[in-house]
């Protein structure tokens, strides 16, 4: 597999354009191709005589995991013109990370797992430390990791603060004017899906499933919440579950959103989970019970009984040792991948 986010930009447009020789045996060029991925894939096992490829796809050439680019090269193009940051959408200040799994066929198409992170994370956290792709790739799901609020803004008392600004956005849209441009919500079911459709035509954008961990957790559990036509289900990590009750959540809702609580109430996944109907596709959430921030900033304890009193099919996993780290995460990570690949399939 190819697990580095740095790879070379020509090849990763040239590995989405990969073309896949007849059944009937290779074309000119084939077996060059393929020793061409085999350089930068040294994982693959050696190349064999064959009469052709689609017969023997597995055993010849296992799912792989190509990363595709970061936020569009226009990005620039889009600063210089307007030259005002204020103007600027929000995906055109973050980057994503995207790593679809090709399964020796373009034609098919693949289904999207968009993951969320954590306060003071950026987009590579998930890709480098979670060991997802290999599952990712055998469910034919491609792995989409946004960062976790704006960058480059400068604006004051920005970087101040760990759990507050830069990298940590909370996947809200800001009605305080001085962190008007902190829109993450928007940019996750708004901005990214349009960026992807425009750029990567094999990724069937009706078939997307959204998790996360603590504040990416907080953000994947509001957003399914609010456009379940949009995901086919939902999953966490230690998510902050209950913002409105924690000091995480109370600061920045103070900052973000201003000093009235009902507004609060809008991306608070406990809050939202008794206004939503006709949940019928389980919510999986794992909980390591030697989490640091398990009883002051996560309580998952009161989500489980907002889902009990409104009837939503919840799976809260308390696992007995772990924190929350993205040991634990990695532990865990293929049976919440499979979780998707149900509800996405």
């Amino acid at each position: 597999m190819i697990c580095s986010p740095r790879i070379d930009k020509t090849f990763q447009i040239e590995a989405k354009r990969f073309k896949i020789p007849d059944r009937d045996g290779p074309k000119a060029g084939g077996d060059q191709q393929l020793q061409d991925v085999r350089r930068l894939q040294p994982s693959l096992p050696p190349l064999q005589p064959h009469s052709g490829l689609r017969h023997d796809l597995h055993r010849l050439f296992p799912p792989v995991l190509f990363p595709f680019p970061e936020v569009p090269d226009r990005m620039q193009e889009i600063t210089d013109e307007k030259n005002e940051l204020k103007e600027m959408h929000s995906w055109q200040l973050t980057e994503y990370r995207e790593y679809i799994a090709i399964n020796l066929s373009l034609l098919i198409m693949t289904f999207i797992l968009y993951w969320l992170s954590g306060l003071s994370c950026t987009d590579e956290n998930f890709i480098i430390k979670s060991g997802a792709q290999r599952v990712a790739s055998s469910e034919g799901i491609a792995l989409v990791a946004p960062d976790t609020s704006p960058r480059g803004l400068n604006v004051e008392g920005e970087a101040d603060n760990w759990d507050f600004g830069v990298g940590a956005g909370f996947y809200l849209n800001a009605t305080e004017e001085k962190w008007r441009n902190w829109r993450m919500y928007d940019y996750i079911i708004k901005e990214l899906p349009k960026v992807l459709t425009e750029n990567f035509e094999q990724l069937d954008i009706t078939r997307a499933s959204i998790s996360g961990h603590s504040m990416g957790g907080h953000g994947a559990l509001t957003i399914y919440l609010k456009n379940q036509e949009k995901y086919k289900s939902v999953s966490a990590f230690a998510p902050i579950a209950n913002p409105i009750n924690c000091p995480w959540g109370q600061k920045a809702f103070s900052n973000y959103l201003g000093s009235n609580k009902s507004d609060w109430e809008e991306y608070d996944a406990t809050s939202l989970v008794g206004k939503s109907t006709n949940i019928s596709t389980t919510i999986l959430i794992d909980q390591g019970e030697n989490d640091n921030f398990l009883h002051n900033q996560l309580l998952p304890t009161s989500f489980e009984a907002a889902c009990k009193a409104a009837n939503v099919p919840l799976v809260l996993r308390m696992q007995p040792g772990y924190d929350h780290s993205y040991f634990f995460i990695s532990t865990f990570i293929d049976d919440h991948i499979h979780h998707h690949a149900q509800a996405l399939k």
